[in-house]
């Protein structure tokens, strides 16, 4: 399984199935979970979509941060939703602070899901070692002027949820043979 570090070769993914996946997400932390959604503290995995898996969490604000692993593609990302809006196809600098400290990412900024983008991470080894590694993380994002747009979420569960969602799309990638007919730009 590929985890990619620069979103931006990415740039063609569907983004009406990730903002499909982000509704689904509040759902499934506020309503009845699901027979292949499980829970870890603050933290949500579900292993019962065809074409991905994921682990998420959404905080006070319902603002996201998750993991989202693709089968088509054998591939995993991360994905935040904090209530900006962008422009489509650009990258934005984010500073993320946590208590194992303060690192310095660009985010791409994704379609529009109710009046807020999608950003994806850029650098995936750096944000999975902090969460592997901090019991809280902010992402802080620059807007107009002089603003910054801060959200914070709870790490607890993260790790077992991620982990034990990662060892399913293992699974079942080892399971079912792939289908690699589609030139490999127009994977994620």
């Amino acid at each position: 399984m590929k985890f990619f570090a620069d979103p931006i070769v990415k740039k063609k993914y569907t983004m009406k199935k990730l903002s499909s996946v982000v509704a689904i997400v509040g759902l499934f932390l506020w309503t009845t979970v699901s027979a292949e959604t499980f829970l870890s503290k603050d933290w949500v995995w579900n292993t019962d979509d065809e074409d991905f898996y994921f682990a998420a969490t959404v905080n006070e604000e319902g603002h996201l941060l998750g993991q989202y692993c693709y089968f088509k593609s054998a591939s995993c990302l991360y994905v935040v939703r904090i209530g900006i809006n962008c422009k489509e196809g650009e990258q934005y600098p984010a500073l993320i602070n946590s208590d194992s400290g303060t690192y310095s990412v660009n985010l791409l900024c994704g379609g529009n899901f109710e009046q807020q983008n999608l950003l994806f991470v850029n650098n995936f080894d750096g944000i999975d070692n902090i969460i592997r590694s901090s019991a809280r993380i902010g992402i802080a994002v620059p807007e107009q002027g002089d603003l910054l747009k801060v959200s914070r979420f709870s790490l607890a569960g993260s790790i077992s949820a991620i982990d034990s969602m990662r060892s399913a799309a293992t699974t079942r990638m080892k399971s079912k043979p792939q289908n690699r007919s589609l030139p490999a730009d127009e994977g994620l």
